[in-house]
């Protein structure tokens, strides 16, 4: 029995060293596809190519260089006022790489000018033109209305209306001042002007505003020195005057037949009122 077993034992060893032998002649050299690009590269990364046994039992890969960009060159382009430029810049033609930097539009830039002045009773304008593009506007200055001081507009000279129309001067021999003579106008408040025709008016003559009854306020100037004889004589219905502070002389009987109002004026540059 021991035998049969000693005997058993070298047969098995001997078919497998058969076997071994065997799978030595069936090993082969590997033949390899010519390969699939598994990963694309692009401009800025590798790709790979993957190579396969045509048994299909082995495989290995290969790097493939990345492709680098296909630049195209574009000229620079200024910002305008209203329109964007941009500096020189290269793009990519495979993908979306680009140096491009906007320049933003730059903006009218307005120098002003005024074409016309307005006056107390007309429009003016201004033109703003740009100094990059000649873009240009114009905006209206309104009227700027009278600024009646003592009836008369500080900036034109125009007599306030209904204030001293009707009121008569009359120039010196010397044609350097003038001086009040009367007064023919329907309005119950008069303005005597500091000047007339760009002349002082200086008196107030003799008479000036005899019996004038519907007069109710007068203003008298600080460049009227003198007030002449009877000069407001029976304006009984004045209840407001100012005398300036320049009158230095008045004449007899000048506020005769005026009322209480009138005579406190007389002593104070102020206006009075009862």
């Amino acid at each position: 029995m021991k035998k049969l077993l000693t005997i058993l034992a070298l047969s098995l060893i001997a078919a497998l060293s058969a076997v071994s032998f065997t799978a030595c002649d069936t090993e082969h050299t590997h033949k390899y596809d010519s390969g699939v690009i598994t990963k694309a590269p692009t401009c800025t990364e590798k790709g790979i190519k993957t190579f396969t046994c045509v048994n299909g039992d082995d495989s290995y890969t290969e790097e493939i260089s990345a492709l680098g960009h296909v630049l195209i060159h574009h000229e620079a382009k200024s910002a305008t006022c209203t329109e964007i430029g941009w500096n020189a810049y290269d793009s990519c033609s495979r993908n979306d790489y680009t140096t491009y930097e906007r320049i933003a539009a730059l903006g009218h830039e307005y120098e002003s000018e005024v074409i016309k002045e307005a006056t107390c009773t007309e429009q003016g304008y201004t033109t703003y033109t740009c100094s990059r593009c000649d873009d240009s506007y114009a905006e209206e200055i309104a009227a700027l209305g009278h600024n009646y001081v003592d009836g008369v507009c500080t900036r034109c000279g125009a007599k306030e209306p209904g204030v001293f129309e009707g009121l008569k001067l009359i120039l010196n021999d010397e044609g350097t001042e003038y001086s009040v003579t009367g007064y023919e106008g329907t309005s119950t408040e008069v303005y005597i002007p500091s000047e007339f025709n760009n002349k002082p008016v200086t008196s107030i003559r003799n008479y000036a505003f005899k019996s004038c009854s519907g007069l109710t306020s007068v203003s008298i100037p600080d460049s009227v020195t003198s007030i002449g004889d009877q000069a407001f004589y029976g304006c009984s219905g004045l209840t407001s005057i100012t005398i300036g502070n320049s009158v230095t002389s008045i004449g007899d009987q000048a506020f005769d037949g005026c009322n209480r109002t009138v005579l406190q004026a007389l002593l104070s540059p102020i206006v009075l009122r009862v």
